[in-house]
């Protein structure tokens, strides 16, 4: 069995490219593929979920929160294969 990451809110931040909340993205996107390619499980805490929802709400351009552009896809030109963020299966038995 692979290492379990634990993805908080300050990840899913940058993975969702939230605008002014987004400094690491890049970085963080790297580290995420490199974890999934390793194997890791990602554990994705109820409460970073729920904080990240409220993220969203408060964003000053009403537009880009009723739309969700930026928060359906993945531009970071990963490998493409996965998940709506580009991350890809992370369960593996």
């Amino acid at each position: 069995m692979g290492e379990i990451v634990i993805v908080d809110t300050s990840i899913l931040l940058n993975v969702l490219n939230m605008p002014g909340r987004n400094e690491q993205r890049e970085a963080v996107l790297t580290e995420l593929e490199q974890c999934i390619d390793d194997g890791a499980t990602l554990l994705l805490p109820l409460g970073a979920v729920l904080e990240i929802g409220n993220h969203i709400a408060r964003l000053a351009n009403g537009n880009q929160r009723r739309t969700g552009q930026g928060f359906s896809r993945s531009d970071h030109g990963g490998s493409g294969r996965g998940s709506a963020v580009g991350l890809g299966p992370v369960a593996r038995p």
